[in-house]
């Protein structure tokens, strides 16, 4: 397998989720966050956080069932019932692509811990050290975000070789 430096990885993106914080505060003071997403794309060696509101998730929500709603209509009209089933409706589900996010890649870094290419070169067996790396930074975005205002089922996700949003993580309750 490729170099991976892991510990040049996480100060990197111990980096990457301080200046993640600072850009929410300071552009977006008053937003509750309700949804975190951190991913690292091995391809192009760059990581991003990406923040979400309830109201702007529930609204991100109604326009892709509208939008899937056209198509299931097209193929049921069409007799592909099987392929129309892939366009159900999810209402009351968040929303879970980060690049529809009301604050999308409000932080980034481009990694020097591995070369580009390396999923390609590895033909993806980087997800093996890459994915528990990015489960230590979820751990510690849980503590680095505790801080921002939070909805109660605020969570965070990062990605993972299956998705670009995998592994939603509650933040722990706060003492009342």
């Amino acid at each position: 397998m490729m170099e991976f430096n892991s510990t040049r990885y996480l100060d990197e993106m111990s980096r990457l989720l301080t200046d993640g914080a600072a850009a929410l505060r300071t552009a977006h003071p008053h937003a509750v966050v309700f949804t975190v997403s951190i991913w690292t794309d091995p391809e192009a060696a760059q990581s991003a956080v990406s923040f979400d509101t309830a109201e702007h998730s529930a609204e991100a929500v109604v326009r892709s069932d509208a939008w899937s709603a056209k198509h299931r209509e097209r193929l049921i009209a069409a007799g592909r019932h099987i392929e129309a089933e892939l366009y159900r409706p999810r209402t009351g589900e968040r929303c879970q692509n980060p690049a529809d996010f009301a604050y999308r890649n409000i932080a980034s870094i481009t990694h020097t811990a591995f070369p580009r290419g390396w999923a390609g070169a590895t033909e993806g067996r980087c997800w093996e050290v890459l994915g528990p790396a990015l489960l230590r930074v979820q751990r510690e975005a849980l503590r680095e975000y505790a801080a921002l205002p939070r909805h109660a089922q605020a969570v965070i996700a990062i990605n993972s070789d299956a998705d670009w949003y995998d592994v939603p993580l509650p933040f722990p309750r706060t003492a009342s």
